[in-house]
């Protein structure tokens, strides 16, 4: 997954899921019939959870961008607070109304033992389903694959319908309280589909290449010297290569670059959603000086073109490509080895995404 968008599933899987969870246990607790002493183990299983996970660091997960605080773990840093908070009021505040009412005289009396006993093991698999994101996440698995909440949670809405098919054939009609239970539990369960709907910890090739261009000697004499940027890496001319490695080193190149692109966006979608990558075709075409060489397009969908345009710069540079020309909102790129397989490469963009096209050199 992203790093980026892991930061984020996992934020809110501690914000929001987390204290989801412990309101779960207690309406569990409630539904059974518990004795109220059941609410002091209750109080204390949840302090001593809370001190235990006092000293995790929500940036347990390392990237090579740990130097810019909040780029991929400020969602992390947020959620584990919001959560931390979040769990000590409700567990509090249901432990103090747990103490201070009977519930073996409350809601609860309308329903048979069978019913009850129905609605508590509903009330636990949904503490279960909510739950597992943040445990995944603690022990530093990531996130969990999607049948690990979502599969409790289907549990329990089912066991949640069965016990309101059973209340209204005798009669207590919509108002009762077991569709609220209903109702919490269809909206836990969507929310745990999408928290994990990936799996695993970041994908940490899926973040720039901060590595410095490779660099090469200067030479004398240069054909190049009237170069802007004469004290740096000058583009050549020539390719050492064959025809057989220039087209597989042009498909090759595309590819890479797809790769260097990271997450792409379905434009087409109403809700934000992930697009395949592109495949990679190349067209051969005559050199007017004699030769052929091989031209490739690419479009690469995303709702944030900046930030992937400057990822394909990276990987371009690290890859051995310096800087042409800019014009028109379009960068071109240059090989600097002579063991290049592509001439030129450029990169633009469109309402459509970003535009890339690589032109290889004359064979």
């Amino acid at each position: 997954m992203d790093p980026q968008r892991f930061d984020g599933m996992a934020g809110l899987a501690l914000s929001l899921l987390l204290p989801v969870a412990v309101l779960f246990v207690a309406s569990a607790i409630r539904v059974s019939r518990a004795p109220r002493w059941t609410w002091l183990v209750f109080l204390a299983a949840v302090g001593g959870l809370l001190v235990g996970s006092a000293e995790i660091h929500w940036s347990q997960y390392p990237t090579p961008a740990d130097n810019e605080w909040g780029r991929y773990d400020g969602g992390q840093f947020l959620g584990f607070r919001l959560g931390f908070v979040g769990v000590t009021v409700n567990a509090a505040v249901c432990a103090v109304h747990g103490l201070v009412t009977d519930s073996r005289r409350r809601w609860i009396r309308p329903f048979t033992v069978l019913e009850a006993r129905l609605l508590t093991a509903s009330s636990l698999a949904l503490a279960t389903a909510c739950a597992a994101p943040a445990a995944w996440w603690v022990s530093g698995a990531g996130l969990p694959p999607w049948p690990v909440p979502v599969l409790p949670a289907a549990l329990g809405l089912s066991l949640a319908v069965v016990a309101w098919v059973r209340a209204d054939r005798r009669g207590l009609g919509l108002d009762a309280p077991v569709l609220r239970v209903v109702s919490a539990i269809v909206g836990c369960a969507l929310a745990v589909a999408v928290v994990s709907s990936g799996s695993g910890g970041p994908d940490l090739s899926l973040v720039p290449d901060t590595a410095p261009p490779r660099q090469t000697p200067a030479s004398t004499p240069d054909p190049w010297a009237d170069w802007p940027a004469a004290s740096g890496p000058h583009p050549v001319d020539t390719t050492t290569l064959d025809a057989a490695a220039v087209q597989d080193g042009t498909r090759a190149m595309l590819q890479d670059t797809v790769r260097w692109a990271g997450p792409l966006d379905d434009l087409s979608s109403p809700t934000p959603a992930a697009a395949p990558a592109p495949p990679v075709a190349l067209r051969q075409v005559a050199c007017p000086s004699g030769g052929s060489r091989w031209t490739g397009t690419l479009t690469l969908p995303t709702a944030r073109p900046q930030d992937v345009a400057t990822r394909v710069l990276r990987g371009w540079e690290h890859a051995g490509y310096t800087a042409a020309d800019r014009a028109m909102g379009t960068d071109t790129r240059w090989p600097i080895d002579t063991d290049a397989a592509v001439q030129r490469m450029q990169i633009g963009g469109d309402r459509t995404g970003v535009q890339v096209t690589a032109e290889s050199f004359c064979v």
